[in-house]
């Protein structure tokens, strides 16, 4: 999962942990979500987003050190463009689904619609 594809809180769809340790389970509130085929898939619409927030963007946001487009310094800029993008469409979240060589994850706009499901529960800390 890569969070330059969009602002948002990301969930693995993935059955089985990736990481070490039991994974959290989560529930979400989504009415609207845009569903993409792959993750290579919102590349087009990233690109017309770039394209049409240009003057948004200064040189320094634009500097590519590694060579791909996933690392230009203003990722994060141009995540939360494609965010309010698709909000603006009527869209609450990004759902990719799962295929044998990508895991399937979900983003969802408003972090609020996002609960996580701890195995112990507990009171908040007050300091």
């Amino acid at each position: 999962m890569g969070n330059g594809i969009s602002a948002g809180t990301y969930l693995s769809t993935k059955g089985e942990n990736r990481y070490e340790g039991e994974p959290q389970k989560a529930s979400v509130t989504i009415k609207h979500p845009f569903v993409f085929k792959s993750e290579n898939s919102i590349i087009p619409l990233r690109n017309k987003v770039l394209k049409d927030n240009k003057d948004k963007f200064t040189g320094d946001d634009l500097e590519d050190p590694f060579g791909t487009p996933e690392t230009i310094a203003g990722i994060d800029k141009l995540a939360e463009m494609v965010r309010a993008q698709l909000q603006a469409e009527g869209f609450d979240s990004i759902y990719l689904p799962q295929t044998e060589s990508q895991e399937g994850e979900l983003i969802v706009f408003d972090r609020n619609n996002v609960t996580i499901k701890t195995k112990n529960s507990c009171k908040p800390n007050p300091n």
